[in-house]
């Protein structure tokens, strides 16, 4: 070992030792006095230093004196090369050098010279970008150096004034990468920078501005407190400053609210009508724009801080300024609302807004106007409770507005509308029904009286030459159509002139075609057809001229507009009325469709638009199309075969052969039933699926019979290619497959059984899939049954060698279930073998006759016997079920017991009168049997929940209601959650009796078992749904939901699970509720110290967190309420308890996670002022090590956890603004800087689960 360690610090030796000579080397060039030597030298020291190189004492002091020395240099090349040095070179030498360093050239900021400054401004923002983002030494000594250095120039009264810049850019720069190794220097760094806001130069307070802004997003209450009182002091002194005093303090007002948000506290109610008075006082538009600016930033970042009477005030100087506009006199008014706009009028309005569209550069109240818009739209996308107000005062005033001659403020006066109209339909989808209802009903009613006069402005500007406004017009419409397609329906023939208007236009750019074309889609998807096709003689043309489009965009589009209008004729209400359709201009858009087909350089986008085209015009109008139907169908099938657009080929053969036209696909339907064939052999997944759908609708639309009768061939290799999907384990594939043997086998049932084996074996294989169930398993007894029918009739096989066949995988199977039903469905269309099976069953079951019969075969005679008994009760009349049963129970294997409860239960379903009574009497008896008696019961109440009709069952409900309450209180966990469903299942057949008994009983009981069932019954109602009960739920819910206030731990559990069923299934009916149950859903999101033990596991101790459960599940609620009741959320009360749960227990960080994600997209400016506390414990899980004897599965648990918290940062990132956050650069920087996590953040970056969340 010693020899091993004297060779490698030789090696080094020899290494630094060569390092130095080169480095020695370089030193000796940059002394040349030809400055070309110099400028190569330090270049080629530039490049060594970017290596992972070592340098000695000697070395690391001649190249800082070099380095230093060129900074000097009467070259500009070689200064900027020895500027480019420092960085590199700050992390290779020691630290007290790196602060030496950092010490000259922050003495150099004093100096004389102005070159000298510039470039030691430039080096030491060179140093600051390159430190390691970590808590290093290096990094620790150099902002140690540099920040008393930066605050003694800043605080100094003779500085100049670039360097005041440089000096501050450099301070937003450590704020912003090194938060936390500077904090101590908050306070001074606040003390400094605060003046600066008195200093007579724009750009020096704008710097000034800027750093106080980041600072109040990262500094302590302390500092962010005296900085408010700064800002209110400023803001106080009305008379005794200037205007420029005024804008930087209003300014520097909404830039820290921006960054502090939430935490400024008392602070916004004494600024906010400070603000609002120089607004309304000063005659100043450059205070007024910065008042605007400053209100903006508060509604978006401070919404709930803001007093509700002091944003009407707002509110209301922000709908006057809109329209202030002094230094001008629009010389036309509105024009009347009833008023149609012909093509001259549209022509003489255009040029007299062009003319009138000048900006005199003297003017500034047209960046008032532009701000008064912003904070509009900024109040509209903040106050979600004043959404019908909105309606009733800023639309008017907008219309108003309108005329407005810039362009830059006509169009932020189009996005606050638009941003209205989005807001008003995600308040729709969001809020209860009721309250929906009634607002929807205020606002259209509102939209409906004021679209006579919005149409006017909207027509006038879409006849201008403002290529900007006229998307935001297109914009508005389409947005207008999808909240209440009904107030532009009268309408619709005029706008579509302009929407001609506008495409015709040949100078017009693709973007404004584009969105022209995306408002068509639009309107045809929102109106019905008696509208649309009185517009069809405008729409055609147009969408032939765009179709013809050489922008691939533009032309993919009005493709996309074809589909929707051809999709409105097929799917309209009962027969088309041809007479009322264009079919002439319908007909042209076809041939216009199909030469667009036949090229071959088009763009995929191009094509797969092209194709569904042209099969929904054939399955529209294929009957009109005569010879021009088999040209359709040809082309259709040409691009089957090709491999770009096979896919959409056959999708597009199923639109055609669903058409209820029943068109005939006889020219071409034999080669597409052998290309279908083909592709069954194919790895695409999507085309095989599609491809089978496509033949089974063949097989059942066209003439089968002759298309199997002359082509024997084909039928045999589609048999060959069928039977192995169904051996493949993929479930939708194998039903499929065995869907069009079914329709096979009676066309052609030699050619299909001919060699049965091969696809009947891996069929009876599937029967042992454990997913295979409801749908799936259906099918497949279909299919055995079509396959015995047609094979009895061929002789090919008899029903023994069948039945041992179909059952011989049964002795070895542990679950015959599947087995069970198919056999039975077998045999009921046998009747002849009926009463022989159930006599050989019975043989198999009695242990004294059949003593030698394995547990499957009394497992599989029970479920048969059962199947039998649900499909035909008569079967088993003569048959003691209830002795076979009872024995069934005394078997030891637990299986048998199983098979026999659900046997009985199935039985039951049949006859209620006879087994029913049985089966409450043996309940009643309280015997080891109960819990199997329970599931037999469940069984039942199951079937007759599940199939809709439970009339049969309606007069035991109340019998068996008392029953299964009389043995809520049982202590057996098993027979309690059966109890349980049973009772939640009851409740659907008679809710209006039934759940007020619920009610009465969970609030009285005072046993916790029964308590407890109670409890978890409720969750049943929400499954298999009778209609109406949702009526009944509404009067019961509130008490159900007491239950997350027990005393008992699990019962809080099972009410938190259910208030998330809840939640998620039904928000409609929480809605009401959550004002009283979000207090408590909150309170369990805390860790409990009293519900955390220590278990004595012998050689060491294990915690327990007895509250780790229930944490859980209310952090699922949480996540839940955020899709399904956002709008009943305090954002900022749920913020609060998301960042505990970021710090909590595995478990309920990756909860947390998903629920940051989720926030970045529902409000990210409210997520953007908790961002601090949100990252700084993302950070912690992202550098988190585990210690050396950690075992594997603790790795993986810390792997997955760094994931999600990962996915949560990019999420972040997305956020505007974010990504500058001092907070998140530092984050960025720790990952930039650590192979492991830039590796891990790669791969989470590209992950589909990311783009997914």
């Amino acid at each position: 070992l010693a020899s091993v360690s004297s060779i490698s610090w030789l090696q080094d030796f020899c290494n630094m030792s060569a390092v130095s000579y080169y480095i020695a080397h370089l030193l000796e060039r940059m002394n040349s006095a030809d400055k070309d030597f110099r400028f190569m030298a330090t270049n080629d020291l530039m490049r060594e230093l970017q290596k992972e190189i070592t340098l000695d004492v000697d070395s690391e002091n001649k190249m800082v004196e070099m380095l230093l020395k060129l900074l000097e240099d009467k070259n500009t090349e070689v200064q900027n090369l020895a500027v480019r040095c420092m960085g590199p070179l700050i992390r290779k030498v020691k630290d007290a050098q790196a602060a030496n360093v950092t010490c000259i050239l922050s003495a150099n900021l004093r100096s004389e010279s102005s070159q000298k400054r510039d470039v030691s401004s430039s080096a030491l923002k060179t140093i600051i970008n390159e430190l390691p983002p970590t808590e290093s030494a290096v990094t620790v000594a150099v902002l140690k150096a540099i920040m008393p250095a930066l605050l003694s120039i800043l605080s100094s009264a003779d500085a100049d004034m670039s360097v005041l810049l440089e000096c501050l850019d450099m301070v937003n720069s450590v704020l912003g990468r090194f938060p936390s190794i500077v904090g101590h220097h908050y306070a001074a760094i606040e003390c400094t920078v605060l003046p600066l806001l008195e200093f007579d130069r724009a750009p020096v307070r704008k710097r000034a501005i800027l750093v106080l802004s980041t600072l109040s997003g990262i500094c302590d209450n302390a500092v962010l407190g005296h900085l408010g009182h700064h800002l209110l002091d400023g803001l106080s002194k009305l008379n005794e400053s200037s205007s420029i005093h005024h804008r930087t303090y209003i300014a520097c007002t909404g830039a820290v609210c921006k960054s502090a948000g939430s935490r400024l506290g008392t602070f916004l109610s004494q600024a906010l009508p400070a603000i609002v008075h120089y607004c309304k006082e000063m005659q100043d538009d450059e205070i007024r724009e910065s008042c605007f600016a400053a209100f903006e930033q508060l509604l978006l970042f401070c919404s709930k801080q803001c007093d509700e009477t002091v944003v009407d005030e707002i509110l209301k100087l922000a709908i006057i300024y809109v329209g202030y506009d002094p230094n001008y006199q629009y010389d036309y008014e509105m024009q009347d609302a009833s008023m149609e706009l012909d093509d001259d009028d549209v022509d003489d309005m255009d040029s007299q807004l062009s003319a009138e569209e000048y900006s005199d550069d003297d003017d500034m109240s047209w960046k008032v106007r532009r701000a008064a818009a912003k904070c509009l739209e900024a109040a509209v996308n903040t106050r979600r409770n004043r959404i019908c107000e909105f309606h009733q005062t800023v639309i008017p005033r907008l219309i108003e507005r309108f005329k407005e001659r810039e362009e830059s403020v006509r169009c932020d006066l189009f996005n606050v509308l638009l941003s209205l109209l989005k807001r008003t339909r995600v308040y729709f989808q969001y809020s209860s029904k009721s309250i929906a209802e009634k607002d929807q009903k205020t606002i259209i009613g509102s939209l409906e009286s004021q679209m006579p006069a919005l149409i006017v402005p909207l027509q006038r500007h879409l006849g201008g030459k403002s290529y900007k406004t006229k998307q935001a017009v297109f914009s508005v419409l389409s947005e207008l159509q999808a909240l209440a397609p009904q107030v532009l329906a009268p309408f619709l023939g005029s706008l579509l002139l302009n929407v001609r208007s506008t495409l015709s236009e040949k100078q017009t750019v693709g973007g404004v075609k584009i969105d022209a074309l995306i408002f068509l889609r639009s309107a045809i998807t929102a109106q019905t057809l008696d509208v649309v096709a009185l517009q069809i003689p405008v729409i055609a043309p147009l969408l032939r001229q765009c179709i013809q489009d050489s922008y691939y965009k533009v032309s993919a589009e009005a493709l996309a507009v074809v589909q929707k209008l051809l999709t409105l004729i097929r799917n309209g209400d009962g027969e088309i009325n041809l007479a009322a359709l264009d079919l002439d201009n319908m007909r042209d858009l076809y041939n216009c469709i199909l030469a667009k087909l036949k090229d071959t350089c088009l763009d995929r986008e191009v094509k797969e638009p092209s194709i569904m085209c042209v099969a929904l015009y054939i399955a529209t109008f294929g009957s009109l199309l005569q010879d021009g139907l088999d040209e359709g169908l040809q082309m259709l099938f040409d691009r089957i075969k090709n491999e770009l657009t096979r896919l959409v080929g056959v999708r597009a053969f199923s639109v055609v052969l669903k058409s209820p036209l029943n068109l005939s696909l006889q020219s071409v339907v034999c080669d597409l039933v052998v290309e279908l064939t083909t592709f069954l052999r194919k790895n695409q997944r999507s085309l095989r699926v599609d491809s089978l759908e496509l033949l089974e609708l063949i097989f059942q639309r066209s003439n089968s019979t002759q298309l199997a009768s002359h082509h024997s061939a084909m039928v045999q290799n589609l048999v060959l290619e069928l039977a192995p999907l169904l051996g493949q384990g993929d479930l939708q594939l194998a039903t499929l497959a065995a869907d069009n043997l079914t329709r096979l086998m009676p066309i052609a049932p030699e050619l299909v059984l001919d060699n049965y084996h091969s696809f009947v074996d891996p069929a009876i294989a599937l029967l042992r899939s454990p997913l295979l169930s409801g749908h799936y398993l259906n099918k497949l007894i279909i299919f055995f049954q079509q396959f015995w029918q047609q094979a009895s009739k061929l002789e090919k096989i008899t029903f023994q060698e069948f039945k041992q066949l179909l059952l011989a995988p049964v002795a070895g199977e542990p679950r015959p279930h599947n087995f069970a039903k198919c056999f039975a469905a077998l045999i009921l269309i046998q009747p002849d073998s009926i009463k022989p099976t159930v006599a050989e069953l019975c043989r198999e079951l009695d242990v004294h006759n059949c003593p030698d019969a394995n547990e499957q075969a009394r497992q599989f005679a029970l479920l048969t016997l059962g199947e039998i008994g649900a499909l035909c009760s008569i079967a088993l009349n003569d048959l003691n079920v209830e002795g076979i049963v009872m024995n069934a129970f005394e078997n030891p294997d637990e299986r048998v017991k199983e098979a026999a409860s659900q046997a009985l239960g199935r039985v039951g379903t049949g006859n209620l009168a006879r087994y029913l009574p049985f089966i409450v009497q043996q309940i009643q008896q309280a015997t080891k049997q109960q819990y199997l008696f329970m599931l037999s019961l469940l069984e039942i109440i199951n079937h007759f929940v599940s199939a809709k009709s439970p009339e049969p069952l309606q007069q035991y409900v109340e019998f068996i209601w008392k029953v299964l309450l009389n043995h809520a209180e049982c202590n057996e966990e098993g027979v309690r959650n059966v109890i349980a469903e049973c009772l939640g299942k009851l409740c659907l057949l008679q809710p209006a009796n039934l759940l007020p008994q619920l009610r009465s009983n969970l609030n009285n009981s005072t046993n916790t078992n029964v308590r407890n069932t109670l409890t978890s019954s409720i969750k049943y109602t929400l499954t298999d749904q009778m209609p109406g009960i949702d009526e009944y739920l509404k009067d019961c819910i509130g008490d159900f939901f007491q239950m997350l206030k027990d005393s008992d731990l699990n019962i809080r559990r099972i009410a938190f699970l259910t208030f998330n069923s809840f939640v998620h299934n039904k928000p409609e009916l929480m809605r009401d509720h959550l004002s009283n149950l979000l207090p408590v859903i909150y309170s369990e999101t805390a860790v409990r110290k009293e519900l955390i033990r220590e278990v004595d596991m012998g050689p060491f101790k294990h915690v327990m967190d007895d509250g780790l459960h229930l944490r859980k599940a209310a952090f699922e609620c949480m996540y839940t309420l955020l899709d399904n009741c956002f709008d009943c959320l305090d954002v900022f009360e749920f913020l609060n308890h998301v960042v505990q749960g970021l710090k909590d227990h595995y478990d309920i960080k990756i909860l947390t996670f998903l629920i940051v994600i989720r926030l970045t997209t529902l409000c990210p400016n409210e997520l953007l002022q908790r961002l601090i506390n949100i990252v700084e414990p993302l950070k912690q899980v992202c550098l988190t090590k585990l210690k050396t004897n950690s075992v594997k599965q603790e790795y993986e648990l810390q792997d997955e956890l760094k994931r999600s918290a990962l996915r949560a940062v990019i999420a972040i990132q997305n956020l505007p603004t974010a990504g500058k956050h001092p907070i998140v650069v530092e984050l960025m920087n720790i990952i930039n800087q650590t192979p492991e996590l830039l590796n891990l953040y790669e791969n989470v970056r590209w992950d589909p689960l990311t783009s997914k969340h």
